[in-house]
């Protein structure tokens, strides 16, 4: 079995957690599995030559929305290279859009939602050599004819896999080592592909599952003895939930574990209590999803029904315990305003985040949002042909022209930048250093390298006008 990946200008060395555990799962089971990342700079023939030098039987190819349209650049040369083999695309973006994968010629066959047992089921036939058309979750081609299995029930407790396998990322880790405690999220936000498992799994076993505290604590010890490890990120999209699962963790862990760590999670999710909590079990860093500053835009558009009030506690609280924030905003959603984007920055001004993320808002497929932005003739013409890009406008919003939001975008950006030199100067005085203008100049340079923005441009703008509201 070769698992390939695809490296896309969106990536960062994140563990395919999908694919991780799908290999640690086959490996138990006894099959062999070997894993090629394939470079942005890679030509097809390049990448046609590397899979044809491991001799695979069977290719899965795992894709976010993010990689399709390199995967189906280079599909074509590797069906090419391994004629005799068979291809199967699975991951979220087959998962929602099966047909359109389904349909490429290079590929044999989608594996829709989990893939753990089904993808064993057809290595079993296969090996065999039994007819395996009619394999739960899997979308075939053969003869001409398109065969579509159901889905069969959601794996009920995932104690009984193993954990994901770490060493095919090693030298991605870098000593900070990324860990998925469960699968699923309660909340059905408008912009995120939940809603769709929820439906896809409705009467067939439930989508949120938690891992139980000992078998996460054990994984953790597991990854430090096998690896060096100062830190730890917990990527659940919600890390505190269900609560008496978070106190039980944060026990534990503080007792048996202590490495800082982590975690992601929502404002309407911590109180004071989990947080003292997670804090005694040496939690550094929590990240919010915000999204945005307007109370009108979070409930009608986004289904985030929390208040101000909410989310300005929330960062109270973690600062009261000393526990770093980072606030993650997006910009351009459909029916947003520039009215809903100044009182984002507002609402930010209060927050004081010691980091902040500002994407562009991206429809992704199934996501309610996507259905909106068809329905309403907000996506440009080439959509389904452009790269996924959050570093970009990618909707034509009648209340917000593309260069007002540019200008919105890269101004919340700036403003930050200068917030972040100021705070740099204000801590290296404390302790009587003063900060070489060489250092801060390379510390905008960064920041603004990494949202794409031309500082020379930026220089000659006025102050952001945002900088100087009044906090409200």
């Amino acid at each position: 079995m070769l698992f390939l990946t695809f490296d896309t200008h969106i990536h960062t060395h994140s563990i395919y957690f999908g694919m991780a555990t799908l290999s640690s799962f086959l490996k138990k089971c006894g099959f062999p599995v070997d894993w090629l990342h394939i470079p942005r700079d890679w030509p097809a023939d390049k990448a046609a030559a590397e899979v044809k030098a491991r001799e695979p039987e069977l290719v899965g190819a795992s894709m976010m929305t993010s990689d399709w349209l390199r995967a189906r650049e280079l599909l074509p040369a590797i069906r090419v290279a391994v004629p005799d083999a068979m291809i199967v695309a699975g991951g979220i973006h087959p998962t929602f859009r099966p047909d359109d994968v389904i349909s490429h010629t290079a590929i044999d066959a989608v594996c829709v939602g989990e893939g753990e047992y089904p993808l064993l089921e057809l290595l079993q036939r296969l090996q065999a050599g039994e007819p395996y058309l009619d394999i739960e979750n899997f979308w075939f081609k053969s003869e001409g004819r398109l065969i579509k299995n159901k889905i069969r029930p959601a794996i009920e407790d995932l104690d009984t896999l193993p954990w994901p396998d770490h060493e095919m990322f090693r030298e991605w880790q870098s000593g900070i080592v990324q860990v998925l405690t469960g699968r699923g999220c309660p909340f059905k936000c408008t912009f995120c592909a939940v809603p769709a498992f929820h439906q896809m799994y409705k009467n067939n076993g439930n989508f949120l599952r938690r891992r139980s505290v000992r078998n996460v604590i054990d994984e953790v010890k597991h990854i430090m003895s096998i690896m060096p490890v100062h830190h730890f990120q917990f990527i659940d999209d919600v890390f505190t939930i269900p609560r008496k699962w978070a106190l039980e963790f944060a026990e534990v862990y503080g007792r048996e574990v202590r490495v800082p760590f982590t975690i992601i999670t929502r404002v309407d999710t911590v109180d004071a209590e989990v947080l003292d909590a997670l804090r005694a079990a040496n939690l550094e860093v929590v990240s919010f999803g915000v999204e945005s500053g307007s109370a009108r835009l979070r409930k009608i558009v986004l289904r985030r029904k929390m208040t101000n009030e909410t989310i300005i506690k929330a960062f109270q609280l973690c600062h009261e315990r000393g526990i770093q924030t980072n606030a993650n905003y997006i910009v351009g959603f459909p029916g947003e305003t520039r009215e809903d984007i100044l009182a984002t920055m507002q609402l930010h001004r209060q927050l004081k985040p010691g980091n902040i993320t500002v994407w562009y808002f991206y429809p992704y497929p199934a996501t309610p949002l996507e259905k909106t932005c068809r329905e309403e003739n907000l996506l440009p013409e080439n959509f389904d042909s452009e790269p996924v890009s959050h570093f970009k406008p990618m909707l034509r919003l009648p209340d917000l022209p593309g260069d007002e939001l540019l200008q919105l975008h890269d101004e919340f950006v700036y403003g930050w930048t200068d917030e972040v030199l100021e705070r740099v100067r204000s801590m290296r005085e404390m302790v009587g250093i003063k900060a070489p203008e060489e250092d801060l100049a390379r510390i905008r340079s960064s920041v603004l390298e990494f949202y794409r923005l031309d500082a020379d441009e930026l220089q000659q703008r006025p102050r952001p006008r945002w900088a100087a509201m009044p906090e409200m």
